[in-house]
């Protein structure tokens, strides 16, 4: 089905009833190495990409998502509203030769065959700086804040959220929670310093660690 990949390329593989109709789809990592000088592989970098293969019909039909630097296909959940499909979650490296931000680009692939991206801002004043990155693992080290970071998925997609709520212990300063509420794939953001608002304890409480 694509002859111009390495067959060595192809890594981990997983089952997973994406649509939950009853017929899992097939997940495959594909794994490529990447060098600023070619001729010098021994720094070259690693990018994945991942495909979704679906049963229809009597054939398989292909999605697929890249090119994720160090690329991991870190969980498989419900999350916010879109599609009613599950989403995927792939955990993303800022860099190779630094202590790296760890970032995670959450996949929905129930409208698009290549899949859309959720998008967030940590711009409380100015939502419009979307990125598809959510802050995951933060090393400081001159690269970022320096600060334990969980992250958590509320259970249910309603549309009025809140849909995903993070802690941020900062080293050496008040600890942060940000609250995410998202439309059309669209995460924005309210931030609180030192302590949750009391009516979202609960929803903490119950949320699903990602």
């Amino acid at each position: 089905m694509a002859p111009s990949l390495e067959a060595s390329g192809f890594g981990k593989s997983w089952t997973t009833d994406l649509n939950r109709d009853a017929e899992p789809e097939l997940i495959l990592a594909y794994n490529v190495k990447i060098a600023s000088n070619p001729n010098d592989l021994q720094f070259a970098d690693r990018y994945a990409a991942f495909f979704i293969f679906r049963w229809k019909d009597g054939d398989y039909r292909v999605a697929s998502a890249s090119w994720f630097l160090e690329g991991h296909l870190h969980s498989v959940s419900d999350f916010a509203p879109g599609s009613s499909e599950l989403k995927l979650a792939v955990s993303v490296a800022s860099c190779t030769e630094c202590h790296p931000w760890i970032h995670l680009v959450l996949l929905d692939f129930g409208n698009k065959a290549d899949g859309e991206m959720f998008q967030f801002s940590y711009e409380e004043t100015a939502p419009d700086s979307w990125s598809p990155g959510l802050e995951y693992q933060l090393p400081g080290m001159g690269h970022s804040i320096e600060a334990k970071v969980e992250t958590r998925i509320v259970e249910g997609t309603s549309a009025t959220g809140p849909h995903l709520i993070q802690y941020f212990d900062v080293a050496e300063d008040d600890d942060e929670w940000w609250v995410f509420t998202c439309e059309h794939l669209q995460c924005r953001p309210q931030m609180t310093k030192r302590a949750l608002p009391l009516a979202l304890v609960s929803s903490w409480k119950k949320a699903k660690r990602l």
